[in-house]
């Protein structure tokens, strides 16, 4: 998603000079955030391009409450063009509300995130002098600093995210830029987290129809034919995605006849996206993973998706199509074999 205009420079320059006081106070006021203990300096300018600023926790097998900073992008032209075309006259308020509500978050996506890891866990996951970003599964995870225990991560998605229309890449990846542009401004304030804010619900896995990479059909029925499925979540760009895929690969091959193992490529959202799709093809081909289905991440996938901090992320799905479990972040098969094991001994 991204933004496009910027007449009238020669006012805007005379007003932040005329009136730059107010300007920093209003600018630290909108961007305070003490429950992740940030000031980011989003202004008026930012809200009105359709950035803002969101708490968000992110169960993880490093941490099951893994507080956020989420910098949110809506794509306003995309919003409108969808009220215009769905909205009709003869819907009811409620409904109309809801359309409206559900055509918001089609339309918004995570443009650049802040994880705040205690010291501890951290120190835990980057001993050895592992990259913080090996452990997500991405390509750039800059450290933004320390602050009150925590040691703040930044998710930088310059190059990631896609869209078919040009237009539309354009103001994701201008959004994008400006996400970058306030983490890396941002700075530290006293950590206040609310009350109760880690009491999130269990993740759970959604209903879906879409299609594997040659374009059949599957929904969520095919959980009901084995007791427990593997969704490995991984994407294309992903190096520990792809490095792991041939010993995904023969797992599947010796999984007993209950367990099946499903890829879900994460940032391929449609077949039209034709060249993330032959890239995904590729990948499956060359490391033997095409042995087992994969399955394109349509929009009934948006709020799984939402939820991965990083890739590869592996889910257990049991036969009612109920997440098991906690999910596995990170390329570590022995570590999904032993969790198979002992959920299929215990039962």
């Amino acid at each position: 998603m991204k933004t496009n205009k910027r007449m009238l420079a020669l006012l805007l320059v005379w007003m932040l000079l005329a009136a730059m006081p107010f300007a920093a106070a209003e600018e630290t006021a909108l961007g305070s955030v003490p429950q992740r203990g940030l000031i980011l300096p989003i202004t008026q300018e930012d809200l009105a391009a359709g950035l803002r600023l969101e708490y968000a926790v992110l169960p993880t097998t490093f941490d099951p409450d893994l507080p956020v900073l989420q910098i949110l992008y809506t794509d306003e032209p995309v919003l409108a063009q969808m009220q215009e075309t769905y909205l009709t006259d003869d819907l009811d308020e409620y409904t109309r509300a809801a359309m409206i509500e559900e055509m918001r978050t089609y339309s918004t996506t995570s443009v650049g995130d802040i994880l705040l890891f205690e010291k501890a866990i951290y120190e835990s996951l980057t001993q050895d002098g592992t990259a913080i970003a090996d452990v997500l599964g991405v390509s750039n995870a800059p450290v933004l600093g320390e602050n009150d225990g925590h040691v703040y991560v930044c998710l930088d998605y310059t190059g990631l995210l896609s869209a078919e229309n040009a237009e539309l890449l354009e103001r994701v990846n201008a959004a994008v830029i400006r996400a970058n542009e306030l983490m890396n401004a941002a700075s530290f304030q006293p950590l206040v987290f609310a009350e109760g804010e880690f009491d999130q619900p269990e993740v759970t896995f959604p209903a879906f129809a879409t299609t594997d990479l040659s374009g059949n059909p599957v929904t969520s029925d095919i959980f009901a034919a084995k007791d427990l499925t593997v969704v490995n979540v991984w994407g294309t760009f992903c190096g520990p995605c792809i490095d792991e895929m041939d010993e995904l690969a023969a797992w599947s091959a010796s999984m007993p006849d209950n367990v099946q193992l499903v890829g879900l490529v994460s940032d391929l959202h449609s077949l039209e996206d034709a060249e993330t799709l032959e890239m995904a093809n590729l990948i499956c081909e060359s490391t033997g993973a095409d042995s087992y289905l994969h399955l394109v991440a349509g929009v009934d996938f948006y709020s799984l998706i939402n939820q991965v901090v990083g890739v590869p992320t592996t889910f257990f799905v049991d036969a009612t199509g109920a997440v098991v479990g906690e999910p596995i972040v990170g390329a570590n098969v022995p570590g999904c074999m032993a969790f198979v094991e002992e959920h299929l001994n215990a039962q």
